[in-house]
């Protein structure tokens, strides 16, 4: 007979907002929640000049935000990081964690409280753990647990029969021994190991069997602080400094692979051969060739694109009746498989995933697209598109579908996208009072004669030039992606402009030659490095970073603009090998 293990040294932990322990602290830095490259927005006139016929003109709009890597480096010599503060694995890790430490395929993310949200990206830095996420994370730890011991052989390294009880203590010591430092993702202390060693002994005490004493084990190595967070020494001096072999080893592997550490990187660490930046740079190519990168392109593209809510937002099924969730799985399916097609298969370059007419379809998406599907499909292979239509990223129905309404498109939702999460420029909140409620629809209108009265709108028009115009040029598309020539009756004008973003400024006509633009756009170049800084250090990145932001610069010119080789250069910065002052430790 089971009972529940005393985890008092983890609810200590867990429950830090409460003042539990101090041993490890809690973070109480107040980290910005922008988006990379964001400041918070500044209070625009809604006075705005018009022509004679009452058309506003282009008046100077609020001015564009400076991109994150826009950062300075005042001395490249001095090693420089950003403060680190303590973090909770996300779903997503801890899920992943579970599976490969247990040999598992158990879906532990569905189980657990919301990640929050630093800027675009899940990062559990800041929020006080309550008595919810404890919970939940005890009822994902016993699930695995249970799931694990279905089959306790192939945990065990040992015959616990071999020597009776004695055989029993000796087998649960290695799988502690085993076990526990892939879960610490470091070496157990003997304290450490004697713990554990006592919730097995306490269990069979209590009347438990073998397979009793190693459940509880198991359970409360998946409720220590020291899986569920990413732990790290503090900086003894109020300089930066090198995180230890396993704290970079645990950094790169939830980076690229969004999991634990795996075999190869646990003996790199016990080697020390992670401590510089080629070494570093080796195991990052060799786990970029690994298929479990695709799950962090998965996740990284997903919350880049604001597409993670399509499952669940829906679509209004008298208008479009052949939405179904296998189409919403299928619309994120060809997202992520596209970017790992490019990123990892493909010539790497941020380029390729603004402008490649190809795709890699799936099921209801042939229909959708207008493309007949092959008579033999293969799963993730590349179908041409027709490059009057579909060009990249942009294009594709799943961005299209989750920055548009219920039942409309919205050329102020996607014109913010693309500004905040490909530019980096995040457009200044409406002022106070005003609806933010779009126009009503009027029968026989267009969407953009609709959304053009923003224009006529002197409390709408200064901000809302920075976003219609962008969102016009999307007009091809309807609410589910699909390419469309008329609306109303009449052939649709997809023309648009960009304004107030310097080089970038100027008229086009449709999203293929929108993203034709922003291919080779310094902002967008930019802003993506940014976000994937900000992605591998689950932070915003800070001024201690700008060292290393133009290092990584001037490596993702020097590739090409190649996405696979900036994720190697970020790994090699220092801000990615150190941990800056002032974070918890």
């Amino acid at each position: 007979m089971a009972t529940q293990p005393n985890l008092v040294f983890f609810r200590g932990i867990a429950l830090c907002s409460l003042g539990a322990i101090v041993s490890l602290g809690c973070s109480s830095q107040s980290d910005p929640a922008s988006p990379p490259g964001t400041t918070p927005a500044t209070t625009v006139t809604s006075t705005v000049p018009t022509t004679p016929s009452g058309v506003p003109t282009l008046a100077p709009a609020p001015p564009p935000v400076a991109p994150a890597t826009a950062s300075t480096c005042a001395d490249p010599g001095v090693p420089q990081a950003g403060a680190s503060p303590m973090r909770r694995l996300t779903r997503l890790q801890h899920a992943n964690s579970v599976n490969d430490l247990l040999g598992l395929k158990l879906d532990s993310a569905v189980m657990l409280a919301e990640d929050e949200k630093i800027g675009l990206f899940d990062s559990n830095l800041l929020s006080p753990v309550g008595e919810l996420h404890v919970e939940r994370y005890m009822q994902a730890a016993e699930a695995a647990a249970d799931a694990a011991l279905v089959n306790v052989a192939s945990l065990l390294r040992c015959d616990p029969l071999s020597s009776g009880s004695a055989g029993e203590a000796v087998c649960a010591g290695m799988l502690i021994d085993t076990l526990g430092p892939r879960a610490f993702r470091r070496p157990l202390t003997q304290e450490e190991r004697a713990q554990y060693l006592a919730l097995y002994t306490d269990e069979l005490t209590a009347g438990g069997v073998f397979a009793d004493g190693i459940r509880q084990v198991v359970r409360g190595l998946l409720q220590s602080p020291y899986f569920l967070y990413l732990v790290e020494t503090a900086p003894a001096t109020g300089m930066p400094a090198a995180v230890s072999p396993y704290e970079v080893a645990s950094r790169l592997s939830f980076f690229l692979w969004n999991s634990m550490p795996d075999a190869t990187l646990f003996a790199a660490a016990q080697a020390n051969e992670l401590g510089t930046a080629p070494l570093l740079a080796a195991q990052a190519k060799r786990m970029l060739q690994s298929d479990k990168a695709a799950t962090t392109l998965r996740s990284f593209h997903t919350q880049w694109l604001g597409i993670d809510r399509l499952p669940v937002s829906g679509k209004d099924l008298k208008t479009f009746p052949d939405y179904t969730p296998a189409l919403a799985q299928a619309m994120l399916a060809e997202t992520s498989n596209f970017a790992d097609s490019v990123i990892r298969k493909g010539d790497g370059k941020l380029a390729s995933l603004f402008t490649l007419a190809q795709s890699p379809l799936e099921g209801p998406l042939f229909a959708l697209y207008g493309v007949t599907a092959p008579a033999n499909p293969v799963s993730g292979a590349l179908v041409s598109l027709n490059p009057l239509e579909r060009a990249g990223l942009l294009t594709q129905a799943s961005i299209l579908a989750a920055h548009s309404h219920f039942a409309n498109t919205s050329p102020v939702l996607t014109g913010v996208f693309v500004r905040t999460n490909i530019l980096c420029q995040s457009p200044p909140p409406p002022p106070p009072g005003v609806m933010t409620d779009p126009p009503p629809a009027v029968p026989g209108e267009t969407t953009r004669q609709r959304f053009d009265r923003h224009r006529t709108d002197a409390t709408c028009a200064n901000c809302h030039q920075l976003m219609d115009p962008i969102g016009y040029g999307f007009s091809n598309y309807d609410a589910l992606g699909r390419y469309i020539t008329t609306e109303s009756g009449v052939p649709i004008d997809s023309s648009g402009q960009i304004v107030s973003s310097g080089a970038l400024d100027g008229l086009f006509n449709g999203a293929v030659e929108l993203s034709a633009k922003l291919a080779t756009a310094d902002q967008v170049r930019e802003c993506a490095l940014g976000h994937w800084f900000s992605y591998a250090l689950g932070r915003n990145l800070q001024a201690q970073d700008g060292c290393s932001v133009l290092a990584t610069q001037q490596a993702f010119a020097a590739s090409d603009y190649n996405v696979a080789e900036l994720l190697v250069s970020i790994v090699q910065s220092d801000s990615f090998r150190m941990r800056g002052a002032g974070g918890v430790p």
